[in-house]
């Protein structure tokens, strides 16, 4: 099957299924496997990074086994957190958390929409809590006001906890320069939390979206189309929109910079998969042409698109980089202008 092929994920068999393939025909064993990874960071910090894979388990049974056996595989993990914790509301927090998403994923999946579908769902949903969050903080929910305090405190604790006068071997003037460098930090980090909060919830799920359609790829399983991605364009009424919020951020005092820092960082969010669906066009466009454009559409592209997302995990400046690139595309328009076939021949003329 093609990359860029577009198919209705279906109950998938095949005569010669890979290992992995037949286990992932098991609710059970799918959902062992999210079980493990939700968990993971239980068993120390190298293994926190599973965390980041919960979904995966669900999304890759979702598709190839039904909607009903994603929905017994989620059903694992929400029954362990439960059974440990005895604790409706830590077990539905880790549904929130974990399985809402892959399991909305599923279920467009197989009424045959798309990636680019699902994204817009989960960031329509994702800036309905956000605004949610405001709207809470504005009506002076306690609850609201002490989770962002509990967890900024609890960077703070962790902050300084790393240096001290006695064991840092800096005197005491350093140490106090050190704690306001650590309270600007923390309030920075607080005014900046929720909107920080769900764009790493989304571009988690958007990362195991495009693993599971590697993983699919390799088993021979029809996936999901992704030419919509590739060719994502961001609405240019999207950028007068950021341009107001960041406007708000700059000028506004109290709660309007603060619902225009949160919602104007949220709102990168598709600037910067335009900025990546520019790049990987570049990418696939250089490849073409060293191969005389014989197959432009390259089955490697959601590779690099996996590379990126996990790299922005630790290297930001890859995100501001992207989100760039997908803001000014709105009027340089790369890749009709520079990465097609025509302007290749064109510029090969002059």
């Amino acid at each position: 099957m093609q990359e860029g092929e577009n198919s209705n994920p279906e109950p998938h068999h095949t005569e010669n299924p890979p290992f992995f393939l037949i286990l992932f025909r098991n609710p059970l064993f799918a959902g062992l496997l999210a079980t493990v990874a939700m968990v993971g960071s239980l068993a120390g910090p190298v293994f926190t990074l599973f965390q980041l894979f919960t979904p995966l388990p669900i999304l890759l049974i979702g598709v190839v086994s039904g909607i009903t056996a994603a929905y017994f595989a989620a059903a694992v993990p929400i029954a362990v957190i439960f059974l440990v914790s005895r604790e409706v509301l830590a077990a539905l927090s880790a549904f929130m958390l974990f399985f809402t998403f892959p399991l909305l994923s599923v279920h467009l999946f197989h009424r045959g929409w798309g990636v680019v579908h699902c994204a817009a769902a989960g960031f329509v949903a994702g800036a309905v809590v956000l605004s949610l969050v405001f709207l809470g903080l504005l009506l002076g929910n306690s609850d609201v006001s002490s989770l962002i305090s509990d967890e900024t405190g609890a960077l703070k604790t962790a902050l300084m906890s790393m240096v001290s006068a006695k064991d840092s071997g800096l005197d005491a003037l350093a140490v106090i320069e050190y704690q306001k460098t650590v309270d600007q930090f923390v309030a920075l980090i607080e005014t900046v939390f929720p909107a920080l909060s769900l764009m790493s919830w989304f571009l988690i799920q958007m990362m195991n979206l495009l693993l599971m359609r590697r993983v699919l790829l390799r088993w021979s399983v029809p996936v999901p189309d992704l030419n919509a991605l590739m060719a994502f364009r961001v609405p240019f009424q999207l950028v007068w929109v950021l341009i107001i919020l960041g406007l708000l951020a700059f000028f506004a005092e109290g709660w309007g910079r603060m619902v225009g820092i949160n919602l104007g960082l949220f709102l990168t969010i598709p600037f910067f998969f335009h900025g990546l669906a520019v790049t990987l066009q570049g990418i696939r466009f250089f490849r073409a042409a060293k191969e005389g454009f014989r197959s432009v559409t390259d089955s490697r592209g959601i590779r690099w698109m996996i590379y990126f997302l996990m790299g922005i995990l630790f290297f930001q400046e890859f995100y501001l980089l992207m989100m760039c690139i997908g803001l000014f595309d709105n009027w340089v328009d790369f890749r009709n202008r520079y990465f097609n076939p025509d302007a290749l021949e064109k510029a090969s003329e002059r």
